[in-house]
C-alpha cells in the first residue's frame, strides 16, 4: 500500500505540474506592506512552473465592482448565505465587500487566470473595501489566492487547493507552543466558510484594523474543523525555491477554554486554526520563510507536495 500511495502521489504531482504549465497568475496592484518574502521573479516562474505573470491595477476592480447590478448582489447573497450560520450583514460596507468579491471573480474569469494575488492595502482597503470577505469566498470557490502580492503563498494555496477535495486556509503562523508542538493559524478575517467546525460555525465580523484598510469591510469568523493535513509554504532562499512541509493535526480546544484561547491573539473574531505540528518545532522556526502558513486538509498532501518538489527541482524541507 505504501508503494502504491507513493506512485499515486507522484501521478497527482505530475498532473499538477502539467496543469500549471502555460497557465497565468494574475496580480492586482503591487506589494502590500512592502513585503519581499513573496516577491516573484517572472523569468524564474516561467522556467520552473511554466507560469506567466499578468497584472492589473486596482482601478479596473473598482470600476467592475461599481458596475455590479443589484440583481447580481441578491443572487450572490442567496448563494453565500447557505455557507454561514449567521445572517449576512446589511448596509453599505457589506455591499461593498460583496461587490468586490464579484468583481474579482469576474476579472479572474475574463482574464483566464488560474490563480491570483492582491495587494489589499494600502489603496483598495483604504479607498473601497478590505479584501477579507472577497478572499474568503474566492478560496471557497476553489480559486488559489493570496494577499499582499505574496506570490509564494498564492502558489502554495493553488497546489493545496488542486490536490485536496477540501478548501485551503492561509493565515499568520502565530503562538507557537514548543511544549506541545501547537501552532495557531490566524488569518486577517479570511477563511473559506466550509472549513468551519462544530465548535465555531462560520459567521461574520468586521475587518477590525484601520491601519490595514480604513474603508472597513465584513470578514469571516470561525474555528477550523478537526482533521489531518499539512502546513506548508513555498519560499526562496538565496534566490532558489524551497518548500517547508510538515504533517499536522487540526484540533478544537475544550469548549470552556475556547474564548480564552481566541483572546490570546488580541483579535478573537478572526478565523482560528489550532494545529499540532508533527515535527521538530525548532526546525520549523529555522526553516520558515514568511508570515503566512498554508493549511491543507488531507494526509496525502505531504507526499504529494514532496513529489511536486522533486519534479520541479524545488528543495523540499519535509519535516
Amino acid at each position: 500500500p505504501k508503494e502504491i500511495a507513493r506512485i499515486v502521489s507522484y501521478c497527482r504531482a505530475s498532473a499538477m505540474k502539467n496543469r500549471l504549465n502555460m497557465s497565468t497568475i494574475g496580480t492586482f496592484g503591487g506589494r502590500g506592506m512592502g513585503q519581499t518574502c513573496g516577491a516573484a521573479d517572472p523569468s524564474q516562474w516561467m522556467k520552473v512552473f511554466g507560469v506567466d505573470i499578468d497584472s492589473r491595477d486596482t482601478t479596473e476592480l473598482l470600476k467592475t465592482a461599481e458596475a455590479i447590478k443589484p440583481a447580481e448582489i441578491s443572487r450572490a447573497r442567496a448563494r453565500i448565505q447557505k455557507l454561514f450560520a449567521a445572517p449576512i450583514p446589511t448596509g453599505e460596507m457589506s455591499e461593498r465587500s460583496i461587490r468586490l468579491y464579484l468583481a474579482i471573480r469576474k476579472i479572474v474569469k475574463k482574464e483566464d487566470w488560474e490563480f491570483y494575488t492582491i495587494q489589499s492595502f494600502p489603496g483598495l482597503g483604504d479607498d473601497y473595501s478590505a479584501t477579507c470577505f472577497a478572499q474568503s469566498m474566492m478560496l471557497e470557490d476553489g480559486v488559489g489566492a493570496s494577499t499582499l502580492g505574496d506570490f509564494n503563498t498564492a502558489m502554495t494555496v493553488k497546489l493545496l487547493t488542486d490536490l485536496s477535495p477540501q478548501r485551503v486556509y492561509y493565515g499568520d503562523l502565530q503562538h507557537i507552543d514548543k511544549k506541545n508542538n501547537e501552532i495557531k493559524i490566524i488569518g486577517d478575517g479570511s477563511c473559506p466558510p466550509s472549513l468551519a467546525g462544530e465548535l465555531g460555525p462560520a459567521g461574520f465580523a468586521e475587518h477590525g484594523i484601520p491601519t490595514e484598510g480604513k474603508a472597513g469591510g465584513i470578514s469571516v469568523k470561525l474555528l477550523c474543523k478537526v482533521g489531518e493535513g499539512v502546513l506548508a509554504r513555498l519560499g526562496r532562499n538565496d534566490g532558489q525555491f524551497e518548500m517547508v512541509i510538515t504533517r499536522s493535526t487540526i484540533f478544537e480546544p475544550p469548549p470552556k477554554k475556547l474564548k480564552a484561547r481566541q483572546n490570546e491573539c488580541g483579535i478573537p473574531f478572526w478565523p482560528h486554526g489550532f494545529v499540532t505540528a508533527h515535527c521538530d518545532i525548532d526546525a520549523v522556526l529555522q526553516a520558515w520563510n514568511g508570515e503566512y502558513a498554508c493549511l491543507g486538509y488531507g494526509s496525502h498532501l505531504y507526499d504529494d507536495l514532496v513529489a511536486f518538489c522533486e519534479q520541479t527541482g524545488i528543495r523540499a524541507i519535509a519535516l
